[in-house]
């Protein structure tokens, strides 16, 4: 029986559960990186932007906003050359998960497909027709990793 709401509050505080707000950012950050379609881009920095005074007041509650601007700014990028399945592959995609890396964006793209044109990774592919990793950072990419080993060391510099 209560007055409909005139206005209905959004806020981008975590509280038992992540915001929506953060996550959503995060999500279109992630999407951004995946796809290359900046509008993605643009609208998760649109959401930052947003509640970027919150976060004068009191940065504490702004965990998952907070996390989703720092994968906006540096994000490290994985892209796997390989077909999913293979067990080189798994390999791979295995290390990239065991790593501590929160900021990851995990690409698996299969040998004959083509990575989004302003892609740091554009136009790499597999080293001796094996499963191959690139660990991208801005626009420099790592040299072609095949060993599981080396995927681990790598990010863990990252």
């Amino acid at each position: 029986d209560a007055e409909a709401l005139i206005v209905r509050t959004k806020t981008a505080n975590d509280d038992a559960m992540p915001a929506g707000n953060g996550t959503m950012a995060a999500v279109l950050a992630r999407l951004y990186f995946l796809t290359g379609d900046e509008m993605y881009r643009r609208r998760s920095e649109a959401v930052v932007v947003a509640f970027a005074g919150a976060a004068a007041d009191n940065v504490f509650p702004l965990a998952t906003l907070l996390n989703a601007a720092e994968i906006l700014q540096s994000a490290t990028q994985i892209v796997i050359v390989g077909r999913r399945g293979e067990a080189d592959t798994d390999a791979l995609v295995r290390a990239v998960f065991d790593a501590p890396c929160p900021n990851r964006v995990l690409m698996v793209v299969a040998p004959d497909a083509a990575l989004p044109a302003g892609h740091p990774a554009f136009g790499k592919g597999q080293t001796a027709g094996a499963a191959t990793a690139y660990v991208c950072v801005g626009q420099t990419c790592s040299l072609p990793l095949t060993d599981a080993a080396e995927i681990a060391n790598c990010l863990a510099r990252e």
